[in-house]
């Protein structure tokens, strides 16, 4: 389904490049180098959540048990994920 959706955006933006002929094409090519990262950072988070969450049998060998997360809300957990992604991608 988010496929499906992401495709469609595809097709959207492509729309909007024949459409806007007076935009520089650099801006429309910088959003979309934007666009690509936010994505594949969100994949990494809800990834790096699945694999606290199922890829441990016993879940005290998380981080989400480590770092006292288990009652924390979606949200908050969230947040924690975009942190260590970060940090285990982007060591700067």
């Amino acid at each position: 389904m988010k496929l499906a959706r992401m495709l469609k955006a595809a097709r959207v933006l492509d729309r909007w490049e024949r459409r806007a002929e007076d935009i520089n094409h650099s801006i429309i090519a910088i959003f979309k180098c934007i666009a690509t990262i936010l994505v594949v950072c969100h994949w990494l988070d809800c990834f790096w959540m699945f694999v606290a969450v199922a890829g441990s049998s016993d879940e005290r060998d998380s981080w989400v048990y480590a770092g006292g997360y288990t009652n924390a809300d979606m949200w908050d957990q969230y947040v924690m994920c975009i942190y260590w992604v970060r940090a285990a991608c982007f060591p700067f």
